[in-house]
């Protein structure tokens, strides 16, 4: 079994949107807000290769997101998926799974 991790893209959200009910004072302990309230976050993939299939672990947020979507959501950084498989030695064409995560 040979596993890759890697660094999608790095973005901001809003602390207390990605928290909800969870009052700021825990979570800002963990995760400390700029002066807009927002959070560094990342997304992150894994390729798993196992008995002849290539399996990857989430997909990154695409880009059919619509401005309204990315005016709360502020990408920097990170290798991109396909930069980031390639980084590792694999084509798009090489997955033969895709498991997703993060379903909303």
């Amino acid at each position: 079994m040979k596993l890759s991790l890697f660094n999608i893209s790095n973005f901001k959200v809003d602390g207390g949107a990605m928290f909800g009910v969870v009052p700021k004072v825990l979570w800002s302990r963990v995760y400390p807000p700029d002066d807009n309230n927002l959070i560094p976050l990342s997304l992150k993939s894994l390729i798993v290769e196992v008995n002849g299939r290539v399996v990857l672990f989430d997909n990154g947020i695409g880009n059919k997101q619509d401005e309204k979507f990315m005016s709360h959501v502020y990408a920097f950084g990170g290798e991109g998926l396909i930069e980031g498989l390639g980084q590792r030695g694999y084509k798009p064409t090489d997955i033969t799974d895709v498991v997703l995560t993060h379903l909303h």
